[in-house]
């Protein structure tokens, strides 16, 4: 995701429900979080 200069990218989404080029406002769901093999849960967020 584009956050001006700056970029966040996210794994171990399960779905993602916005399309490449979609603008997005604060707090909307962008996907839900899918499984993690290693932990059993959650998800990598790198910014």
């Amino acid at each position: 995701m584009r956050h001006g200069k700056y970029f966040t990218a996210y794994s171990n989404l399960a779905s993602v429900s916005v399309t490449k080029g979609a603008s997005v406002a604060r707090g909307q769901s962008i996907g839900t979080v899918g499984a993690d093999e290693e932990t059993g849960g959650g998800s990598s967020i790198l910014s």
